[in-house]
């Protein structure tokens, strides 16, 4: 007669080791992946926020009209912080189409008109926007807005906009805006790990 085969399980053994493969597998995998995350999530962050600038400073020389960049008061608004330079809850973009007026460059009149809006950044993460009214880091306080003028020009005299998440400065982003209005990326220093501001100064992080 012909034996009858059995189905042969796992031992003890080899469930033990299939477990221990598959923790070592996530202790090296894991600190990558998130790793990757954080880096997509402030590499966009970046992004976002040099393109609120572009468009600023597009419509502003487009228009020949005086066009605000600011901090939004919080996270489910359409109006600007009227002081301090944290950015987190957001930006507004918008055309300030009575500039003479009273009400300043940070508040959005009926007159105004709305060009974009950025949300709140995600991950806890943090943008501070600093503006020096000579170029030079002695004078550069944090700010709640920037404005272009017509001529593509921002109201500061050097900008720089630094993005951190928890990893610390070394892993954050510089946006430096220079006197011409020109937006730029700050550079790493060749004997150094951190990017700089407009000022020429390392970054730093909350």
């Amino acid at each position: 007669m012909e034996k009858l085969r059995t189905n042969r399980g796992f031992t003890l053994i080899e469930l033990v080791v299939a477990v221990a493969i598959f923790g070592l597998l996530i202790a090296v995998g894991l600190p990558s992946f998130s790793s990757a995350i954080s880096n997509s999530r402030i590499s966009s962050q970046y992004n976002n926020t040099i393109g609120a600038f572009f468009i600023a400073r597009s419509e502003a020389v487009k228009a020949s009209a005086n066009v605000t960049v600011c901090a939004r008061s919080h996270d489910q608004s359409q109006t600007c912080k009227q002081n301090g330079g944290d950015w987190s809850d957001g930006i507004v973009v918008f055309q300030d189409n009575d500039p003479v007026s009273s009400d300043g460059d940070i508040i959005i009149g009926a007159e105004d008109t709305i060009l974009h809006v950025e949300p709140e950044l995600t991950g806890e993460n943090t943008l501070i926007t600093y503006g020096s009214t000579d170029n030079t880091a002695a004078q550069a306080e944090a700010r709640s807005y920037v404005v272009y003028n017509p001529n593509g020009s921002t109201n500061w005299r050097g900008v720089s906009a630094i993005l951190c998440d928890d990893r610390g400065a070394t892993m954050s982003r510089a946006m430096n805006i220079v006197i011409t209005g020109d937006i730029r990326r700050g550079r790493i220093p060749e004997n150094g790990d951190t990017p700089l501001d407009t000022f020429g100064l390392e970054a730093t992080c909350p």
